[in-house]
This record gives structure tokens, C-alpha cells and sequence, in this order.
């Protein structure tokens, strides 16, 4: 057993990923990572990611499985461990093209440190345990991953919540909407959105992904000028996740039928738009007191309206937009109450 760091752990990784056959227990992937691995031809390559966290990057992992690479994922996982068929190397370095498993020069201040082994029978057995306990990844799951990836990209530190001042967006008529959403399976309607903006791609296909619904067209007049909606995760039985999953959506253009969700291919949806660019969002939300303090509030029966589901051909927005006024208020009461405990 031997203790490696620098630029000795990184050049081991790199040689141990070169080996025909490869496993990786390895929580974030990040930018360059599919480099590191190339196509897998005739290799046997099998990898293992925590695509839900926030922290891998899910361009990486689609071009990872295009090369014939098979990924799982494992939410619970935070391990690093590199094996091949002589070796392992069990390390706190996550996979990128510097190493890591963020993007640029951001983390080169990081110091990692591992350990290559030689013995590796438990660490295989542990791998395959792993792997029976891991899932496949899907198209809604890549989804998700970059709804995720790109609220931790572009979302960096901003004003907290404790300095959002609630009267002054309630009277400039900035105050964000707030609206959830779960993990369902959607297939886009591609002519419809061709039509009616000229072209469909995969930036299109993310800002649907992002997108609010709209069952009734008293609710997208609420989006003629460009709103702020806080997005949230729900589980299935209307509580919100335990990692809510806070998403900002700046609000741009209406689009009608514009996917449709897979388990009721005949009912097309309507939608407004991720907008093309975006000011600054209003506040922070990775703060712990915050969702902490949403989690109280938004599941208190005087606001159980805010997680119905939408009723087809009735609006959701506007008869609940005055209760989300009082919601902000009472939120952020109790946001200044747990800060000064």
C-alpha cells in the first residue's frame, strides 16, 4: 500500500484509467473527464456516478455512455475509488480534466491524497455490491442532472435572503412567483416549438426543461413581462424532497403544445419558455436556514394550495398569486427568527 499525492496521484489515476478493464466508484465527473477515458472499444469500462448531486457534470456523462461506456448512478455515493485488474487507488480526487471534480481553475487549490493498493479483493467485492445497488440513468434523469448543473454553474453566491427586502418587490411588482415541480418522464413536441420560434435544438430542449406550466391562459398573461419563479421539488405524496431542488426560471416566451408528459402522450401542454439571458437571480437559496425555513412554511396548512397539483384547463397562477405574497412575508419572518436564534 502506498501514500500518493500531486502529481503523483494524478498520474496514477490517469495510467490506472488506461487499463482494459476499469471500475469507478467516483461521485463527480466534471469537465474533460470523457477525455480521460476516450472511446471504450474493446475495453471493459463500467462507472458509477452521483449524477443527482449537483456536482457532476451531465455532458460528461452523455458522452461517456456514446462511447460505449456503461455508467450507473448511486445518490448516496461520495466515494472516489479507481480500479483496475492489478491495482485501486482510493482517493478523495473526483474526475476531471485537472483532477477534480469541478471546472477550470477554480479548485486548483485543492490538495488531494490517496492510497494505491495492490490487495484488491475487498475493493472488488465492494465495487460489485456497489454496482447491484446502483440504477440506470435516463434521458429525464440527464434532464434533471443539467437542471441541477447549471443552478450550481450559474448560480454562484448572491445576496442572501436576509437582505431581500419583501415590500419593495411586492411594490415594484418584482416579487418572484413560486411554483413545483417532479421527476416525470416528458417528450418534447418538436414541430409545435418549430413553428412558433423557428427551430428546436438542445438549448431549446433545456429551456423546456426549465420552463413552467401553463394550464390556462389567464395564467400566461401573468408572464407578458418576465417574472422570476422559484421552482421546487415535490415528492409523490405532495411534501416537499428533502433536497428540494431550488431552481430559479427567469419567465420568457409563451409556447402552446409544447411537450407532452410521457405517461399521457394525448394531453400536450403548454409552457412559458426559459428566457434566452437573465439578470441577476434575487437571492440565494443554497442557504440551509432558507430551505429550511421554506420547508416550515410552504407545508403549513394555510399554504397547502401552493402544492396542488393543476387542474387541466384551470389556472394555477392567478388564484393563488395574493396567497404568495403572504407566503413571502411569512417566510421571511420566520427566516429572521431562526438566523437570530
Amino acid at each position: 500500500m502506498t501514500f500518493i499525492t500531486g502529481k503523483e496521484l494524478d498520474n496514477t489515476i490517469r495510467a490506472l484509467l488506461k487499463s482494459k478493464e476499469v471500475r469507478c466508484a467516483v461521485a463527480f465527473w466534471g469537465f474533460g473527464a470523457s477525455e480521460l477515458l476516450r472511446s471504450a472499444g474493446n475495453r471493459n469500462i463500467r462507472i458509477i456516478c452521483n449524477l443527482r448531486s449537483g456536482a457532476t457534470n451531465p455532458g460528461e456523462i452523455e458522452k461517456l455512455e456514446k462511447s460505449g461506456i456503461l455508467v450507473l448512478q448511486n445518490d448516496s455515493l461520495h466515494a472516489k475509488v479507481y480500479i483496475n485488474d492489478k491495482h485501486a487507488v482510493v482517493t478523495s480526487a473526483n474526475v476531471s480534466s485537472n483532477g477534480l471534480g469541478l471546472e477550470g481553475n477554480e479548485t486548483a487549490r485543492w490538495i488531494e491524497a490517496g492510497v494505491l493498493t495492490s490487495d484488491i479483493r475487498n475493493v472488488n467485492e465492494w465495487f460489485e455490491d456497489l454496482w447491484v445497488n446502483s440504477r440506470a440513468i435516463t434521458k429525464n434523469d440527464l434532464r434533471e442532472a443539467k437542471r441541477t448543473w447549471k443552478l450550481h454553474r450559474k448560480h454562484k453566491p448572491t445576496a442572501s435572503f436576509r437582505d431581500y427586502d419583501i415590500e419593495v418587490a411586492i411594490n415594484s411588482k418584482s416579487l418572484p412567483l413560486v411554483s413545483w415541480y417532479d421527476y416525470s418522464d416528458w417528450t418534447a413536441n418538436e414541430e409545435s416549438v418549430k413553428r412558433q420560434i423557428g427551430l428546436y435544438d438542445d438549448t431549446i430542449e433545456d429551456r423546456i426543461n426549465n420552463s413552467i406550466d401553463i394550464e390556462h391562459e389567464a395564467d400566461s398573461n401573468l408572464f407578458k413581462d418576465s417574472k422570476w419563479v422559484l421552482q421546487f421539488r415535490i415528492k409523490k405524496d405532495n411534501r416537499i424532497a428533502a433536497n428540494p431542488g431550488f431552481y430559479w426560471t427567469y419567465s420568457g416566451p409563451f409556447i402552446r403544445k409544447a411537450f407532452y408528459y410521457d405517461d399521457n402522450k394525448k394531453s400536450l401542454k403548454d409552457c412559458v419558455l426559459e428566457a434566452e439571458s437573465t439578470p441577476p437571480i434575487p437571492f440565494n437559496t443554497t442557504d440551509r436556514i432558507f430551505q429550511k425555513a421554506f420547508k416550515d412554511i410552504i407545508e403549513d396548512d394555510k399554504y397547502k394550495t401552493l402544492l396542488d397539483d393543476m387542474e387541466k384547463n384551470m389556472p394555477w397562477f392567478k388564484p393563488r398569486k395574493n396567497k404568495m405574497v403572504q407566503f413571502w412575508r411569512d417566510l421571511h419572518k420566520h427566516y429572521m427568527s431562526m438566523c437570530n436564534e
